[in-house]
């Protein structure tokens, strides 16, 4: 097995990568969609976000109100970092475990973790891949995508690392600036080329 984490800054096309990866028969296991768990009704954040941040950032079904959060965090260092102390950790933790069930297997376990450089999670990976594109294209994508304003991707893309840096640190580059064609015959070079490591 050998264990690939998949990044990129918000809107630059993770998902789109993960889903042709799922496609083409290999698991990859997703950061948010374990984040999102711990925070819906019931999950194990959620006492600790009451407790640190007020009962008013819970909705009335019980699941944390994302946005309402987002607006409160995004633009506080320190509460950004509280916050991820109650999610991050364990999501880490989660990710590891299940890539770790399949480490007899002779195939690539991806990780999709949107901070996987800022939080150092990449040490725990054997290669890592990042997903590129145009910071006005990315803009464009997470406002259509999630019905939310320019400012607040703009408060999310200064809290994360920028793109030039991350793209020294991984292993190899996806550019997702051009049509799905040019993207999906870039993944399938990678994929040949990985599975002869194994």
């Amino acid at each position: 097995m050998l264990k690939i984490g998949l990044t990129g800054g918000i809107g630059a096309g993770k998902s789109t990568v993960s889903r042709y990866l799922r496609k083409k028969g290999y698991i990859v296991l997703d950061a948010d969609a374990m984040g999102k768990e711990l925070t819906k009704k019931g999950g194990e954040a959620i006492p600790f976000i009451i407790e640190h941040f007020g009962d008013e950032m819970i909705k009335a079904d019980g699941n944390l109100d994302r946005k309402k959060l987002a607006d409160l965090v995004y633009n506080d260092k320190k509460k950004l970092a509280l916050y991820e102390s109650a999610t991050t950790v364990k999501i880490a933790k989660n990710l590891l475990d299940e890539m770790n069930k399949h480490k007899d297997s002779d195939t690539l376990i991806f990780a999709e973790v949107p901070l996987l450089f800022e939080k150092n999670m990449h040490k725990q990976m054997d290669y890592n891949w990042l997903v590129i594109s145009d910071d006005k294209e990315r803009i464009a994508r997470v406002i259509d995508r999630d019905n939310t304003t320019q400012k607040l991707v703009m408060d999310i893309i200064k809290n994360q690392m920028d793109q030039e840096t991350k793209v020294i640190l991984a292993d190899e580059v996806i550019d997702n600036s051009s049509d799905l064609k040019f993207l999906y015959n870039q993944i399938d070079k990678l994929l040949e080329k990985y599975q002869k490591k194994v």
